[in-house]
């Protein structure tokens, strides 16, 4: 029914006129992916996203207003299982942000989230919010800024997440610098404050030399990574220490008419100090995509994530599509 009358709402914004939505586009996006561990976990999600400017500081449309206000809504629903148990979780966000010049752009979202355990047939609605700041200094140097609060159980946390409904609130902060055309480095920094009182601090260090920076990209790097969380928990994966590190590619090029691909893979030597064993692992994502970002478009995406150690392998999948148009 909501998602109906969402739906509606969109046709509707669709076929209003250009004057009644600004000088800029707006956009609308449907995207759906599933997911399956070799540990049992099972995931599938849609979305919708609607927002009455498209909007992005690094790789500006070619009709964006030097500011401006945007606002709009999205859609989630999730449905899945863990150890035998089903769960589903539906999530209503609106939006408002502003647009302060090319360099400054500030939002706020706010919604509910409903997470339920069909095998005890409970659930729980979780009022949900997020703040972000984006800052851009001359195209060399970018910071990015954001604090969240939402369920955990969609984010692999589990099988805590959905039996105890973990909740966390979330500082992520980004800086990329590219000072020499081909050369980046990237620094994230990630703190996480557990419901159930466990707290988590990530930090990613990369940097990639740029081979081909055109149509045809080509980047290659390297990235440390170092995980680590405030006190063990047996309901999920929570390491006090946790390293990895290794090489990075990301690869982008038309191939065929409208058609085009990206693919990022990462190979990781990794190391647990808490048990004193080490492995490795890769993460790899491929895309494919028919039209231009700035075109109505549509793609299909997969992901695989492994890590090895010893004779024992654990992995991850995932398939998705997404469709974006703008009006």
């Amino acid at each position: 029914m909501i998602l109906s009358a969402l739906l509606l709402i969109s046709l509707i914004s669709l076929s209003a006129p250009s004057q009644l939505r600004g000088e800029e586009l707006g956009l609308l996006t449907f995207d759906t992916d599933t997911e399956r561990t070799s540990d049992d976990f099972a995931r599938t999600s849609f979305r919708v996203r609607q927002q009455n400017h498209r909007r992005n500081l690094l790789w500006p449309y070619p009709e964006e207003m030097g500011s401006a206000w945007d606002w709009g809504y999205q859609v989630d629903y999730h449905t899945g299982q863990v150890v035998g148990e089903n769960f589903s979780g539906f999530a209503l966000t609106g939006l408002l942000g502003r647009k302060f010049s090319p360099s400054l752009y500030l939002e706020g979202r706010y919604g509910a989230h409903q997470l339920f355990n069909h095998k005890e047939r409970d659930f729980e609605v979780q009022p949900t919010y997020a703040a972000e700041l984006f800052y851009l200094w001359k195209d060399l140097l970018s910071v990015r800024a954001e604090i969240k609060r939402d369920f955990l159980y969609h984010e692999m946390v589990l099988p805590g997440g959905l039996i105890n409904k973990l909740k966390s609130t979330d500082l992520l902060m980004t800086a990329g610098a590219r000072w020499i055309e081909k050369i980046r480095t990237q620094a994230i920094l990630k703190m996480r404050q557990f419901s159930d009182s466990n707290s988590m601090q990530q930090i990613d260090l990369s940097a990639a030399y740029g081979i081909f920076t055109g149509d045809l990209w080509l980047w290659t790097g390297v990235g440390f990574e170092q995980l680590g969380f405030g006190h063990l928990e047996s309901s999920y994966w929570s390491p006090s220490q946790f390293q990895t590190f290794g090489p990075r590619v990301e690869f982008a090029a038309p191939i065929y008419g409208k058609w085009s691909t990206s693919v990022g893979l990462n190979v990781n030597r990794w190391i647990d100090r808490d048990q004193g064993v080490e492995g490795w692992g890769h993460y790899g994502s491929a895309r494919l995509q028919y039209e231009r970002r700035e075109e109505t478009h549509f793609a299909l995406k997969v992901t695989h994530l492994q890590s090895n150690q010893g004779g024992s392998a654990w992995n991850s999948q995932s398939l998705g599509f997404d469709f974006t148009t703008f009006f």
